[in-house]
């Protein structure tokens, strides 16, 4: 199993999948937020962020969200590793 000791991973957005990923990813030894798009914004400024799991609709708030985590804010990675899907981004350090 995949060790993700001292990552913290944000999942934006709630869909049916949502508590079988956050418990995997616990499982492998990771830090993990689930919030809302508002939620996740307050979070990328406070706190190092290693991945974001986007379950949301693309719409201007999580647009808005996508750019900030693109962007060069403190804590935020500024490269976008891969991009499993249009609703799933995933962002490493």
């Amino acid at each position: 199993m995949l060790n993700l000791t001292d990552s913290t991973i944000l999942i934006v957005g709630d869909t049916p999948d949502v508590s079988d990923l956050r418990a995997r990813l616990i499982e492998s030894g990771a830090t993990v937020h689930v919030v809302s798009v508002a939620g996740a914004s307050l979070l990328v400024h406070q706190k190092e962020i290693d991945s974001a799991f986007i379950a949301a609709n693309l719409d201007k708030n999580t647009q808005r969200l996508c750019a900030e985590l693109d962007s060069d804010c403190p804590g935020v990675p500024r490269t976008r590793a891969r991009s499993a899907s249009p609703d799933v981004r995933d962002w490493a350090a």
